[in-house]
């Protein structure tokens, strides 16, 4: 790992290793005791995603369990992100232990509880046309990873997404605080209890079905990789924890919009 004097000049790197999950373009490296006897994770990239990520960890300070931001800063053409690193299991590893029903309610109540975050004075603009305009030029320059659609996807070209997401909008948006990638290994658990929430560089002022949409999908994955079945009633469920109606306009909408954001 080559890192800019200004950087590696704080940390010790010989415990960094890299994460055991994820997607991220960017570069990521879980380093123990790496800053003064302190175990950390270092971000970087040319992504001003990682930068925006450190700010918003720094804004959600007090509203959620966020990580302590220790460094956050551009350097040359590079941003870097150094973080605390919290203690707990992925949230599939523990909201289920008292089975399908309870996990469930757990995770309605966790986006419940991140859309009732008080949106006064959020530091950037992530808004619909914000997250369209970035999904219109990652089709453009043909990074949609279409090997990860969803099931109902496989097969479709990331022009007939678009022009599918295209065809849904035009609904009313109702606007909550949204952390933008509800997947549950973005939430750390200790004992029911919730210790982290990570991976904030999409939050933003937002449809609450942004949220609703992905979890609704997270849930089926993980309860499939646990044997069960999301089922109707697993639907129902959910939102009536979360007390909110669904809408298959707005539902689809948002799970096109996230699949074509992973490019």
């Amino acid at each position: 790992m080559e890192l800019p004097l200004p950087i590696s000049a704080q940390l010790d790197l010989s415990e960094a290793k890299l994460p055991p999950i994820g997607f991220s373009p960017e570069k990521m490296y879980l380093i123990r005791h790496g800053y003064h006897g302190r175990d950390v994770v270092l971000k970087y990239s040319s992504r001003p995603e990682v930068y925006e990520e450190g700010e918003i960890y720094r804004w959600l300070k007090g509203k959620l369990p966020v990580p302590e931001v220790l460094i956050n800063q551009k350097i040359a053409d590079d941003y870097y992100l150094l973080v605390s690193y919290e203690k707990g299991v992925m949230m599939q590893e523990d909201i289920f232990s008292d089975g399908k029903k309870e996990g469930i309610i757990r995770y309605a109540k966790l986006i419940r509880q991140i859309h009732q975050v008080d949106m006064t004075g959020f530091p950037f603009v992530h808004d619909l046309s914000y997250k369209l305009a970035k999904v219109k030029e990652t089709v453009a320059r043909h990074e949609a990873k279409e090997q990860y659609f969803e099931r109902e996807y496989q097969g479709w070209s990331p022009e007939k997404m678009l022009a599918r997401l295209e065809s849904l909008s035009g609904f009313q948006e109702d606007l909550v605080f949204c952390h933008g990638d509800v997947c549950m290994p973005n939430f750390l658990y200790e004992g029911h209890q919730l210790t982290a929430v990570l991976d904030v560089s999409g939050a933003g002022i937002n449809d609450r079905y942004l949220d609703l949409s992905v979890a609704l999908r997270t849930l089926r994955y993980n309860l499939e990789g646990l044997g069960w079945t999301l089922t109707q009633a697993d639907v129902d469920l959910f939102l009536r924890t979360y007390d909110y109606p669904f809408d298959k306009q707005r539902f689809e909408f948002y799970l096109i919009l996230d699949e074509l954001m992973n490019g």
